[in-house]
């Protein structure tokens, strides 16, 4: 099975763009970062579509992020892999408490992207790094690629 980067990454910055309408930590960061707009007024165009055919999406996106960040601070939970994250970056706000550890896991070129953005963020606005936020290469379709992205795991 091939995968289209560009596709993906397409879709990346479109969620990213509608994110930005939310109070999401670090969503107007990663907008701008991505030049999401023009991704979304490029779609438009391409697609012969008004803005109303997709502003629709913003508040399922910012429900589903925030219903997944809710999950895990209902669980408490402290071990968290994320698969094909994309430029959530739920993990960069969620690992600020030490004892969580949590992993990004998402394809090579979005990881490596995201890489730099979270370099970026945390120089911004002087986040720690306690080391415990992982962003990883690994399609979610590969089992060997999850077992070595869930290596930072404690047993």
């Amino acid at each position: 099975m091939t995968v289209n980067f560009k596709n993906i990454s397409l879709t990346a910055r479109l969620t990213a763009y509608m994110r930005q309408y939310s109070d999401i930590p670090f969503a107007k960061d990663v907008a701008n970062r991505l030049r999401a707009e023009e991704a979304f007024e490029k779609l438009l165009r391409d697609n012969e579509l008004s803005p109303k055919d997709l502003l629709w999406y913003a508040p399922l996106l910012e429900v589903r992020y925030k219903s997944v960040a809710e999950t895990i601070r209902k669980l408490r939970a402290t071990q968290v892999l994320e698969l094909a994250s994309g430029f959530s970056l739920r993990g960069l706000a969620v690992t600020q408490d030490p004892k969580v550890t949590y992993v990004e896991s998402d394809l090579e070129e979005l990881t490596e992207e995201k890489a730099s953005l979270v370099a970026d963020l945390r120089r911004q606005y002087r986040l720690a790094d306690h080391g415990n936020l992982h962003l990883v290469t690994a399609d979610a379709l590969d089992r060997s690629q999850l077992r070595s992205a869930a290596k930072p795991f404690s047993a």
